[in-house]
């Protein structure tokens, strides 16, 4: 089989000319999809390769020997044509075949996402649920050490949940998406996706008068500094898309108003 058609050769030039373009000018790369996938037939090696140098030699891509370390780096393109693996039958070995071309590969994520799943799986993987899970864990915005604390301090509950959108922290389902609605009454209302990946849109959060508790147990529990707690007013305040009670005020003056120190929050 051949491994590196003109066309393959010819997309893989195009992406080392574009990341040699963006680096002139703005000094950062573009994240490339796979271009191809070569594979061992007979064990667990995989590359996937996005780019290959102007003299078409050297490969560029995520690569996994089957040892449980894929990385990012170089191949020669000489050294994986040239691969021959021995096709064994108990004992004794009836011959060796090389690398082969997936011919069925569609890839849907840039090689990040590839990356990101394998680091996590100690292999590369083409799981659409844990690719989609890479791939939101890399658009989580990075975040201070307080937002960490606070999305930490609230996981696996409902508080939690909120507070991974408000801060903009993507998280497994069940999760809500976007901004909120409050209502006159007080109901807050927002896009929210089940544990069985259902997404609902408008679905119903909760109140505001908890929300407004809850947000001030965590803000004690982690001895926020009066910045930080400005900073949290303001993330709520940014989340909140549409109001009818003045739900930013409320919360924005309970979080910034001095109180003593709780150890021990109730979430729910």
């Amino acid at each position: 089989m051949k491994l590196f058609t003109t066309e393959i050769l010819a997309s893989l030039t195009a992406n080392a000319v574009a990341t040699k373009l963006k680096q002139i000018e703005d000094g950062t790369e573009p994240d490339h999809v796979p271009v191809v996938k070569i594979f061992n037939p007979a064990g667990a090696a995989t590359w996937l390769f996005t780019e290959i140098d102007e003299y078409g030699e050297t490969l560029f891509g995520l690569c996994d020997m089957g040892l449980g370390m894929p990385e990012l780096g170089y191949a020669s393109r000489k050294e994986i044509e040239s691969i021959r693996v021995p096709i064994r039958l108990g004992g004794l070995v009836l011959g060796a075949i090389g690398l082969e071309r997936d011919l069925h590969f569609k890839p849907e994520y840039p090689l990040s996402v590839y990356a990101k799943a394998a680091s996590i799986k100690t292999h590369i993987t083409f799981d659409r649920a844990e690719l989609e899970s890479a791939a939101r864990q890399l658009r989580s915005p990075k975040m201070s050490d307080w937002k960490k604390r606070a999305v930490s301090a609230a996981e696996g509950t409902r508080t939690g949940a909120i507070i991974a959108c408000v801060l903009g922290h993507e998280i497994e389902p069940p999760c809500f998406h976007g901004k909120a609605a409050v209502t006159a009454d007080g109901f807050i209302m927002c896009d929210f996706t089940s544990g069985d990946g259902l997404r609902h849109g408008g679905a119903m959060v909760g109140n505001l008068d908890d929300l407004e508790e809850n947000v001030v147990q965590l803000a004690r529990h982690l001895n926020l500094t009066a910045t930080e707690r400005g900073e949290f007013a303001a993330a709520l305040g940014e989340w909140i898309k549409t109001e009818y009670c003045n739900a930013r005020t409320r919360l924005k003056t309970a979080l910034t108003t001095s109180y003593p120190v709780q150890q021990t929050p109730t979430l729910h």
